[in-house]
C-alpha cells in the first residue's frame, strides 16, 4: 500500500506542472490541466479570443478518451495542438487560454480557443456534455463570453 500511495504522489507530481493550478470551481470536476505538455507546439501568438470552437476527434478507438488524446499531443513529431479534450470522464486543459493552437488554418489559430470532444467507442455524451458546460464555465471565468461555433 506505502508503494502505492508513493507511485500515486510521484505521478501527480510529475503530471501537475507548477503554476497551471490542477483544480476546478468548487463542487465540479477536476480540470487536469497539461499546460507543459503541448508547449513545444504552441504557435508564436498570444490571443485575444473572439470565439469558441467545439470540435470531433472522430476517432471512435475505445481507448481513444482524454487522457489518450493527451498522450496523443505530445508527441513532437505532430503539428496539432488544441486548448481543451473532453470525454464523459475528464477534462484535460493542454494549453493556456492565452495561447494560440494548431487547430485551424490560418488566423483562426491565433483567434480561438478549441475544445475538442472526444468520439471514441461507448461514450456517455449525456456526461460528456455535462463536462463540456463545466468547461465552457471555466473559459468564461477566464476570458469574456465568447460566441461558441461547432465545427
Amino acid at each position: 500500500m506505502k508503494n502505492l500511495i508513493l507511485f500515486v504522489i510521484m505521478v501527480v507530481a510529475v503530471n501537475y506542472p507548477p503554476n497551471t493550478g490542477t483544480a476546478a470551481t468548487e463542487g465540479g470536476p477536476f480540470i487536469w490541466r497539461q499546460i507543459n505538455a503541448a508547449k513545444h507546439r504552441i504557435p508564436v501568438c498570444n490571443i485575444s479570443p473572439v470565439e469558441i470552437i467545439i470540435g470531433h476527434t472522430e476517432n471512435h478507438n475505445p481507448e481513444a478518451d482524454a487522457r489518450w488524446h493527451n498522450e496523443w499531443l505530445k508527441n513532437p513529431g505532430r503539428q496539432v495542438s488544441w486548448h481543451i479534450t473532453v470525454d464523459d470522464k475528464m477534462i484535460i486543459q493542454h494549453l493556456p487560454y492565452t495561447a494560440g493552437g494548431f487547430h485551424s488554418n490560418g488566423k483562426t489559430n491565433c483567434q480561438s480557443i478549441f475544445i475538442m470532444l472526444t468520439d471514441n467507442e461507448g461514450i456517455n455524451r449525456e456526461k460528456q456534455r455535462t463536462l463540456l458546460e463545466f468547461a465552457l464555465n471555466d473559459i468564461r471565468k477566464n476570458v469574456k463570453n465568447l460566441p461558441i461555433r461547432m465545427q
